[in-house]
């Protein structure tokens, strides 16, 4: 007979956990934290990166690949599609 209500509330505790998962990512996105697991191409690592994005940020452009970014936008921008 206790089963309804636990039912009820372990629902109500999955659907507040995955708000608040949803709202840390939004807010990491929105400070330009990294929300993904691997970095996306045209950055790398920053080696001085120690945890603290405010001394140093965890992404730092890529000269090598920027030049392939920049190009890429370029193309695009000049209507050059994928193909």
């Amino acid at each position: 007979e206790m089963s309804g209500i636990r039912n009820y509330f372990n629902d109500f505790y999955a659907r507040d956990t995955s708000k608040k998962i949803r709202a840390v990512l939004k807010a990491k996105g929105e400070r330009g934290e990294c929300v993904g697991t691997t970095i996306p191409y045209g950055y790398m690592k920053n080696p001085e990166y120690n945890g603290n994005h405010n001394e140093h940020p965890l992404m730092i452009i890529d000269p090598d690949a920027a030049k392939i970014v920049r190009r890429i936008f370029q193309m695009s921008a000049d209507g050059l599609g994928v193909t």
